[in-house]
């Protein structure tokens, strides 16, 4: 079932969830905003609108996540529930939309509903690094890497000096991937892990992609980075999570001698 548009039943969302994190509802439109950025999950845009420091607003929201940690269908529904939450209190607002768009396609797979979405993210606010990065990844999982790919050069053009390109181009990366261009891939991939080591996503692809390059000594390497970050690794947890139109990612895996 795709994200939908405002819901009756969320009517009172606003008031309810203000009232729970004792914010004054002497501002609604402002408690809005708030809840909007909350409910998408947008750590920066939540920091901003309350006067807080970022790294401790990310450190409390993985603390709540972890409860939830052995439990990934109720996390799957959550994410699925709140996007439809920060909908329903503004769906006009382009960095809940673009965030929306990126949790249906990782979760619901209403690939129109969500090209839509982001689409209208873009168009609202064209000067976003969030926006079109939403984006690059909702044409990604729809199949459409090209299109990706010139989503995520939008996003670099829009911040290039923002301090989460790594995960810009981490996205073209696995694009590239998607389409057996390997050696492109990699040089995208070094890149990225020259702005952040420590970047789970940037070590499988590149593992991925020197293996399809047979370059085996570096694919190995590549996969035991991933195992020292994340020791419970496993092909088959990976894709029970939902990643789609990565059949050359995960073949790759396997050839890189990552366990099943």
């Amino acid at each position: 079932m795709p994200l939908t548009r405002s819901a009756p039943t969320y009517q009172d969302a606003p008031t309810q969830t203000a009232q729970a994190l004792g914010l004054p509802l002497a501002e609604p439109i402002e408690i809005k905003r708030r809840l909007a950025a909350i409910f998408a999950s947008d750590v920066e845009g939540y920091s901003r609108l309350m006067g807080a420091d970022e790294v401790a607003t990310l450190d409390a929201l993985t603390a709540r996540r972890e409860g939830y940690a052995n439990d990934p269908q109720f996390d799957r529904k959550e994410a699925v529930r709140l996007a439809r939450l920060a909908l329903s209190i503004d769906d006009s607002d382009p960095e809940t939309l673009a965030r929306a768009s990126v949790i249906s396609a990782f979760i619901v797979g209403d690939s129109e509903a969500e090209i839509e979405m982001a689409d209208r993210a873009v168009a609202l606010n064209p000067n976003s690094w969030g926006t079109w990065q939403c984006r690059g990844h909702v044409y990604r999982i729809a199949g459409l890497p090209e299109e990706a790919i010139r989503s995520f050069e939008c996003a670099i053009r829009m911040s290039p000096v923002d301090p989460r390109l790594y995960m810009t181009l981490t996205g073209i990366g696995q694009a590239l991937i998607e389409l057996r261009r390997f050696d492109e891939a990699i040089v995208v991939l070094k890149k990225a892990l020259r702005q952040n080591l420590s970047y789970l996503a940037t070590y499988r692809l590149l593992a991925s992609a020197f293996a399809h390059l047979g370059r085996d000594a570096e694919a190995h390497d590549a996969a035991a980075r991933v195992l020292e970050i994340d020791p419970a690794f496993t092909i088959s947890a990976h894709i029970a999570r939902g990643p789609k139109n990565v059949k050359l990612f995960i073949e790759g895996l396997r050839k890189a001698g990552l366990p099943e």
